[in-house]
């Protein structure tokens, strides 16, 4: 579930597992730039499987290295006040556009390439990553304390608190063209 529409009630009981099978994609490369991701060479990246443009950077890097100083992101307030303050700017903060958002873990997890020994997200796409997890808007729903969160270093996905661990990164996402 997303934090910005969560279920009518958290009286859960049971919870069902729906497994999934794809044929084999041809691996994509661990170190170097491939072509699912377009730089559009304005601080954002569009994945051509998803259609999603990313911020390049997340949250207070920035420049085509995305260097400084990375927001950590420790409660929900401080993260939906950081996505109002980038719409509100949209010529500066925005890059030109007032409709970011935090990502669902779905669409988040869909930057790591788990064909690579250690999975990782592309770093010639998104360089400069920490090994800090990244959080999504996804709740995790036994314990609605907790979100899902993305670690770009070892590609786990985990529901986390946000104020543990020194917070989470943050990285944007829109809905593309």
């Amino acid at each position: 579930y997303d934090l910005m529409t969560p279920p009518a009630s958290n009286a859960y009981t049971n919870y069902q597992v729906i497994l999934v099978s794809a044929p084999p994609q041809t691996p994509m490369s661990c170190t170097t730039a491939n072509n699912q991701y377009i730089d559009n060479n304005d601080g954002t990246v569009t994945d051509k499987a998803t259609q999603l443009m990313w911020k390049q950077c997340a949250e207070g890097a920035q420049g085509a290295s995305c260097t400084g100083t990375k927001m950590a992101i420790t409660s929900i307030t401080q993260m939906t006040d950081r996505v109002s303050a980038i719409n509100s700017d949209p010529a500066n903060a925005g890059l030109g556009y007032a409709d970011w958002r935090v990502p669902t873990v779905k669409e988040l997890s869909s930057l790591t390439n788990r064909s690579c020994a250690a999975p990782t997200i592309n770093t010639v796409a998104f360089p400069n990553n920490d090994a800090i997890s990244h959080i999504t808007s996804t709740i995790f729903v036994p314990n609605r304390a907790l979100v899902w969160v993305v670690d770009f270093s070892s590609g786990t996905i985990s529901p986390a608190n946000l104020t543990s661990a020194g917070g989470r990164a943050l990285r944007l996402v829109r809905a593309g063209q």
